[in-house]
């Protein structure tokens, strides 16, 4: 079979798009189609016996699959993130935290739970708003977040206590 229509063939079918990926990269990054966007890995559960990566609310695919590459690629190199800390140098200026997804991001990860059943294992990589601020804190602006749903137990907020209001503060509002 020719190199072209080798690639044909994994363009018309994704397990094999999957599988060429993960012989190749050892991972594949797998975006979902629907509205509030949805992408994760397939391949790190087999080859470096980690969790798989995901992220929620971004739509677009030119940050969402580098991203995903870029934290894959790191996996691979052995310089494993720790989860619930910020992480930077992935987004120019901003941070982001990876968190271990609970069942709801393994349900929609339809490739990765074919390939490896219900065992399957995901990290959440969470995504700041404009000010770096993250989903859990105090002053996040959530039109900023991508909209994203995080699928795993929040972080305590790192916001001072003195900067949080007092209920009466709120009940003035």
């Amino acid at each position: 079979m020719s190199g072209a229509s080798n690639r044909e063939k994994h363009a018309e079918n994704p397990m094999l798009r999957i599988e060429a990926a993960i012989a190749e990269f050892g991972w594949s990054v797998v975006m979902t189609r629907d509205r509030d966007g949805f992408a994760y890995t397939v391949g790190l559960t087999e080859t470096r016996l980690q969790a798989e990566l995901c992220l929620h609310g971004v739509t677009d695919n030119t940050l969402a699959i580098p991203l995903l590459d870029q934290l894959a690629a790191r996996i691979m190199a052995g310089a494993l993130p720790p989860l619930s800390t910020r992480i930077g140098g992935m987004l120019k200026g901003f941070d982001l935290v990876l968190l271990a997804a609970d069942a709801r991001a393994c349900e929609r990860a339809y490739y990765a739970r074919v390939r490896y059943g219900l065992a399957i294992s995901l990290v959440q990589c969470v995504l700041p708003d404009a000010s770096n601020r993250f989903p859990w804190q105090y002053s996040v602006d959530r039109w900023q977040t991508f909209g994203q749903i995080v699928m795993a137990p929040w972080p305590k907020d790192e916001t001072p206590d003195e900067l949080l209001p007092t209920l009466m503060q709120l009940l003035a509002r």
